[in-house]
């Protein structure tokens, strides 16, 4: 596990860390911001922070090649991806490449070796602030279409605060 990863990790603990079970809360008893909706094959209870890592390394910053990226971006697709989707982290990120650049990608959720080559010729804190428009505009329209999870949205809001201070 590389550094920006370490870096992301430790900004994501500390707005994930800890165990939940809110009955509002869509993905049930949660733990390091894992999930057992989406981990139902995961012992959540007795989750360890190694093994919640291991998650997150594997299934969402290779999925979303963080990697590939420079520690801004890659920490802000990352949590983007965490907290909204591997798929909506990866759209936004080809959303924002066509719109500020015109780069004509298919915006299919899937970060490929032409959505790589795009982002590398346009300034990471542009793509930055473009995935981050992209996370707000979503909570706008969860907030008016899921009205339960408006007890979240000063939560969500703030978590993009913070991330924007950490990574800029």
């Amino acid at each position: 596990m590389n550094t920006n990863f370490l870096s992301a990790f430790v900004f994501l603990l500390e707005k994930e860390g800890g165990t939940n079970n809110s009955p509002t809360d869509r993905g049930g008893l949660t733990k390091f911001g894992i999930s057992s909706k989406q981990y139902p094959d995961v012992d959540i209870a007795n989750l360890t922070e190694r093994q919640a890592a291991g998650i997150y390394y594997k299934d969402y910053w290779n999925l979303l090649s963080c990697s590939e990226f420079d520690r801004n971006l890659a920490i802000v697709l990352f949590d983007s991806g965490v907290n909204c989707g591997q798929p909506s982290a990866a759209i936004w990120l080809q959303k924002t490449l066509n719109l500020i650049a015109g780069a004509g990608l298919k915006v299919d959720g899937h970060i490929g070796p032409k959505t790589l080559a795009q982002a590398k010729l346009v300034s990471s804190d542009r793509l930055v602030v473009g995935i981050v428009a992209f996370r707000l505009k979503r909570y706008s329209r969860m907030l008016k279409n899921i009205p339960s999870q408006k007890t979240y949205i000063r939560g969500w809001i703030d978590r993009v605060a913070e991330l924007i201070f950490y990574v800029l």
